[in-house]
């Protein structure tokens, strides 16, 4: 095992005095503009927890493909379970899942929770106490990174890693930042935390974020189910490879009802992408309908689509599909005619 090292040394230029705003005249429809967030995510004390979620990119590798952000800490508020302990979540814990699932969009069950008992009973913690995660998806592997409570005695999480127990098997623990990690990028090692324009896909309010890195395929944002005759009208209607741009990344963000998609800023192809969301065709028994209602909302300066939520399944489901049609990549569609 490596040695240990301060999980906030890495110095994060491309963050420190970050302002993430609105900008730009919205057209024709605007989201209500949001307040400037400071991201100042300077190197901490070594021995200081992480205070926001995001800083957590800074230990992602650069080539992981997607990543959600979990907060669960903002989950449990939105459900009226914070400041429960463990073990009153323990007892509760079926209220709260209720609750969590009805106020907010869950895109991972937590990491912890189908061996709470395990964890609870051999080493006194579980997935309650684990106030954010991290978890991503690349070439270079699978990983995550959980943030504890401040107040949990890390010697506990240290025990069951030691004895590789469930999903805590292969990870580290760097208890003086309350984190337990697996398959992080090494010292020196480029992350996403090093590029601002993934860093302004995240928000500091969200309870939920989902990011990923390149643009869906139309078939593939279609879903699994969709024949040539769901395509034709989108074909006939729309010319990609001219209305719309190139989209290197993008990211869903969810707090309370509110979804919010992020393309990155100056979209001049928004209002396009935007229009795709009323016209998508049904194609699986789960459907934009069916997740968001209302008119969506966009901002072409600051690239962000809102969106109210109906539904907080179905707005997971399909984040983690990729049947997000404002998401598409900028080309020609190859979908094959029926013979």
């Amino acid at each position: 095992m490596r040695a240990r090292r301060p999980v906030w040394a890495i110095v994060l230029t491309a963050l420190a005095g970050l302002l993430v705003a609105c900008g730009g005249t919205p057209e024709p429809v605007p989201i209500p503009p949001r307040p400037t967030e400071a991201v100042t995510l300077a190197p901490l004390p070594a021995a200081q927890a992480p205070t926001d979620p995001r800083q957590a990119l800074a230990l992602v590798p650069a080539d992981a493909e997607t990543v959600t952000i979990t907060n669960w800490l903002a989950i449990r508020q939105a459900a009226g379970h914070d400041g429960l302990t463990s073990e009153d979540l323990m007892v509760d814990r079926r209220d709260f899942w209720d609750k969590a699932a009805s106020t907010s969009v869950l895109l991972t069950d937590g990491l912890l929770v189908e061996e709470n008992s395990l964890f609870m009973l051999d080493y006194d913690f579980t997935q309650e106490d684990v106030d954010f995660e991290v978890r991503f998806r690349g070439p270079s592997g699978n990983g995550y990174i959980l943030g504890f409570r401040s107040t949990l005695d890390m010697a506990r999480v240290e025990r069951a890693v030691q004895d590789r127990a469930g999903r805590l098997r292969g990870a580290e623990v760097w208890p003086d930042q309350f984190l337990a990690v697996k398959n992080v990028a090494e010292q020196g090692e480029p992350t996403w935390a090093a590029d601002s324009d993934l860093i302004d896909l995240t928000s500091a309010q969200a309870e939920s974020t989902y990011l990923h890195r390149g643009c869906l395929a139309f078939t593939e944002a279609l879903g699994v189910d969709a024949t040539y005759d769901d395509a034709e009208p989108i074909l006939n209607g729309y010319d990609f490879e001219h209305q719309l741009r190139p989209l290197t990344a993008f990211s869903v963000s969810f707090s309370g009802d509110v979804a919010t998609g992020r393309l990155g800023r100056d979209r001049e192809d928004l209002a396009v992408r935007t229009e795709l969301i009323d016209v998508w065709p049904r194609t699986s028994p789960v459907h934009l309908d069916d997740a968001f209602t209302g008119m969506p909302l966009f901002d072409p300066g600051s690239g962000r689509i809102g969106l109210t939520i109906n539904n907080m399944r179905a707005a997971a489901t399909l984040t983690l599909t990729h049947q997000l049609p404002f998401a598409i990549c900028r080309g020609t569609p190859v979908v094959e005619e029926p013979e």
